[in-house]
Order: structure tokens, then sequence, then C-alpha cells
């Protein structure tokens, strides 16, 4: 079991277990309270009853923030009290509210601003950035008319508007990844048929002319930025909408595209260093000093691109989704690629080598004392859906540690947002036994709820929809406004200050992994779906390999 370090409540008054053993009254009571604890906790995977604790005989948890302040974290917070069908109806309503606002305020903009109340341009304008993305959530959730206005949306619009540079990253994940995800949710074939266009600007990024795949794309010219610097995550991260495109439309161009975003990231792989977590820059090398994928790269891609990875490992940005990508593009081709399999597990064994901190509250980080990134918490999430998913790579004794950890790392996400006067995590945490903080703004972001939704299908214990459900009512209470949902520039004092954005994966991400971990495992199931980073389900398909070869 992975370390935690706690305060102890004791009728009502807060010492740590170092202030009472000074007391000699209390060395006997202290030692048997402490060993009460650890009991409960090492039983934490068990389910927790239904049953309300009483208040005052309820033992609390308490961890020292900035300030010399104490936040009680009880065992009753593990309780989920509200029925899974009343939080999956309330989550619904907080979409068609969000929903409801955007096409109110900001019909065919990109995002929209809930405090101004008008539509604004994020993503070069003109292609409905949060109609795409949200489209599949609408969907899922069964909103038939709230869907049909945005099927309209997309079957009008024309992806070669946008004449100006864009994230190729973004552009990807968001709206191939959410047209992508349509059609294999609804057998439509106007959002293929939009992907398909969507893809003919975007493959430019793999030109020969980019001795690193290129990050910005004018789609109206269909010409992208020479590229010779990028990040794991910015590059390695294309690879599932890539391949379910191609699979669909078996078009040569794509199928190279598809080939290309793979061989890039066999590249990484290849560049990564054998004995630590993967650095996140890559810039152009002339040759790999070795080969990870067992010759499949030559056989792929016989004029492959050569990388070098420098810098630091990031847990967070830049380098979070590519360690993710491993796992799922292993997945979505029927588990039949075991090298990205071996690979991911390669680089979750040098996080725990090199980037945990055990001693509770457990948590991740770049460089030791660094602050733990809120994008640092789909961690959790990826190595339960690792565990979930093992094939016999992982021994017994793995398989427990990986799970434990995974659990010690999401009690520490769930951490950030208990601590703050809001509820809601800012986008860096210090979190140490001398004292804990959650600090810059709250932007939406779905990792700690996505970690929880992924461990709560692994273990079933009702702790993580408690927190995701206390999550939830802190985004009702604090960010809900008259014209969708906002921000937080600041996550602590009495009137948290508002942010005047509403992000389009507040709708594509946040809301669906509130409504899926509401929801039964047969919604979406984790043998026939994998989830891109952007939240949007692909099929997992056993011919998919072939059919691309």
């Amino acid at each position: 079991m992975v370390g935690r370090k706690w305060w102890t409540v004791i009728n009502g008054k807060k010492m740590t277990a170092f202030g009472m053993n000074r007391r000699a009254s209390f060395v006997g009571v202290s030692g048997i309270i402490l060993v009460l604890l650890a009991l409960v906790w090492r039983s934490h995977r068990a389910p927790v009853s239904e049953q309300a604790l009483s208040g005052e005989d309820e033992q609390a948890m308490v961890i020292e923030v900035a300030g010399g302040e104490f936040v009680e974290f009880r065992q009753s917070d593990k309780l989920f009290n509200v029925s899974a069908e009343v939080a999956r109806k309330e989550v619904v309503e907080a979409m068609k509210h969000a929903w409801g606002s955007y096409v109110k305020h900001a019909w065919g903009k990109d995002e929209l601003a809930p405090l101004s109340r008008v539509g604004v341009e994020t993503f070069g304008g003109c292609t409905g950035i949060t109609i795409v993305d949200a489209a599949d959530s609408l969907y899922i959730m069964g909103l038939k008319e709230e869907f049909e206005k945005a099927r309209s949306w997309i079957a009008g619009v024309d992806f070669n508007c946008v004449d100006e540079d864009v994230s190729a990253f973004e552009t990807t994940i968001r709206s191939l990844g959410g047209l992508m995800s349509l059609y294999e949710l609804t057998d439509d074939k106007v959002f293929l048929e939009k992907a398909e266009s969507l893809g003919n600007s975007l493959r430019h990024s793999f030109d020969e002319k980019h001795t690193v795949p290129s990050n910005s794309c004018n789609l109206k010219q269909k010409d992208c930025h020479v590229g010779s610097r990028a990040s794991i995550a910015g590059i390695g991260t294309s690879q599932l909408e890539w391949r379910a495109l191609a699979y669909h439309t078996r078009k040569r161009e794509l199928k190279q595209a598809a080939k290309e975003s793979q061989c890039v990231m066999m590249g990484l792989m290849n560049a990564s260093p054998p004995a630590k977590l993967a650095p996140t820059n890559v810039s152009p090398a002339h040759y790999d000093e070795r080969d990870l994928t067992g010759g499949e790269l030559d056989k792929l891609c016989p004029n492959h691109r050569h990388f070098r990875l420098s810098g630091n490992a990031r847990t967070g940005a830049e380098g979070d989704s590519y360690y993710e990508y491993l796992l799922k593009v292993y997945l979505q081709g029927g588990s039949s690629e075991g090298f990205y399999r071996e690979e991911f597990d390669r680089q979750v064994r040098m996080l725990f080598e090199h980037h945990v901190e055990y001693e509770w509250p457990v948590r991740l980080y770049d460089r030791k004392g660094d602050a733990m990134q809120h994008l640092a918490c789909f961690f959790p999430g990826a190595i339960a859906l690792g565990v979930m998913t093992n094939r016999g790579s992982l021994s017994e004794g793995q398989t427990k540690k990986w799970t434990e950890i995974a659990e010690g790392v999401a009690e520490s996400c769930y951490l950030m947002y208990h601590i703050t006067d809001s509820g809601l995590s800012g986008d860096s945490s210090d979190l140490n036994p001398k004292g804990a903080r959650s600090y810059g703004p709250y932007l939406q972001r779905p990792e700690v709820i996505e970690a929880q939704f992924y461990l709560w299908r692994h273990t079933k214990d009702p702790k993580y929809r408690a927190y995701a459900w206390k999550i939830f009512e802190a985004i009702q209470k604090h960010t809900k406004v008259p014209a969708g949902y906002c921000g937080l520039a600041t996550v602590n004092g009495p009137s948290p200050t508002k942010k005047d954005s509403m992000e389009s994966f507040f709708l594509a991400e946040t809301l669906k992994y509130l409504y899926l971990i509401f929801s039964d495992d047969d919604v979406l199931p984790l043998d026939e779906w994998v989830f891109n980073t952007e939240a949007h389900p692909l099929k997992i398909r056993d011919d998919l390999v072939s059919k691309l070869a």
C-alpha cells in the first residue's frame, strides 16, 4: 500500500501524530487510532457502506493547508448518497443548459463566453468547434433534438473555410476525433464525408518536407508550416483518429497518413531513453539507436523519420497524451500490436520509478518538488485501463501494485478539489505532508473525473462516484451562470472570481465522463470502445491492422 500521512481529529481537536506522541497520556490512544486508521485505509477497495456515519463519532482525516488551516476529509466523504439515476439526470440537465446557452448566444462560433453572452472564435472560426466537439455527448446522453441540430450544422460546414493557421493537434483530437466518433456511433455517412474532407487538409502535416510533423496548418490552403521541433504529445496523439478514418475510407492518401502517424509513434518509442520516462522535446535525428517495434517500423515506413528526445519528461502538458495513446492504439487494433503495449508498460514503470512521491499525499511530479498539474491526473485512469485490459503482460503482484498506485494518485487528485474554498481545483497543486494548496484558475478540465470513471469501472468502489458527485455539485454551485458554465480565475476565497469562457471540452469531456460514471457499464463498454484524449469513443476492431496494411 502506498504511504499516507494523515492528521487526526480527536474530540474535535486537530492534532498531528507527532503532537500526540509528546503527550504521554495520549500515547496509547494515538497508537490505537493510527492502527485503526491504517486498517480503514488498507481496506479502501472494499465497497463502502451506504449507511450514513455518526458525525460526532466519525474519525476524520485532515490535511494542513497553506496558512496553518486544516481541511477535514471524513470517511463519509466516500459515501455516494445519491442514486446513480438521479445523478445521471442532473448531468443531462447540465448538458442541456450548457448546450442551450451556446445555441442561444454563440451558435456557429467556436466557443461561448458565458458572462458576456457572446460567441468567440478560438480555432480559426467558421467551423463551430463546440458543435463538433459536443455532438457525440448529445447523442450518448439521448438528447435527440439537440443532436439533430448539431448534425444539421455539421452537414453544412466546410472545414476548408479556415484560412489561417490552426493547431493540427487540437483540430485532430477535437474535430477529426469527434467526426469519426459520430460516424462509428451512428453509421451516418455525413460525418465520414466531413471527416474525409478535413483529413485531406490535415494530412499535409506529414508531408516529406517536415523533418518533424507540423503542428500548424492552414486548412483552406492545405499547407502546413515546416515542422522542425515538437512535443511528444503534439505529434504522438493522432494515431487513433487517423487509423479510424483510414479504416472506413480506404483512400490511399488517408491510409498513408495513418501509416505516417503510426511511424511517428514508433519513432518516438525508439528514441525514448531505456531507463527514464520519455522526455517531451522532439527534434530530428539521422538514425535510430534501437528498434522496439520488431521491424514493424521499417516495414510500415521504409523511409521513416528519426527523432531525438531531449529536455525533461512531463507528466502533464506536452507529454501526457503520448503515454496514453501507447495503450489506446494497442487496444484500438484489437490488442494485436504488442510492441505498443510493451512500451506503455515500460513508460509506466519509469513513471513509478522516477516521478511518484509515495509518502501521502501520493503525487506525480516532473522534477522532485514541482507542483502537480491537473493534466497529470489522467494517469490514474490510464493505469487502471492498463490493468483492466492486461492480457498477461502484468503479474498478479504488478496488477495489485498498479491498482494501488493509481488509487493513491487518484485520491490526491480529488484532494486538489477538496482543499479549496470552491471545491474546484486550480490548474496546479502543491501537495505535501507539510501543507497543501491548489492555485491558478479552474479551467473546466476533465482529467480528475476521467480517472474516477476508469477506477469506478475497475474497482466498483462507490467513493469514485461520491467524489465525482461532489465535484459536480461544486460545478453547479460556483460555475453555473444564466448563460452556460464558466471557468474560475481563482478557486479560493469567499467569492471565487469567474472566468468568461466555456471550453468546448467541458461539453465533450467533463460532462461526458460525469454522465458515464453514473451509467451502467454496458454504456460504451471498455472492451468495445476506446476514448481518444478528447473523450471521443472509437471502436475497437480486430481487423483494423489487417485492413490498413
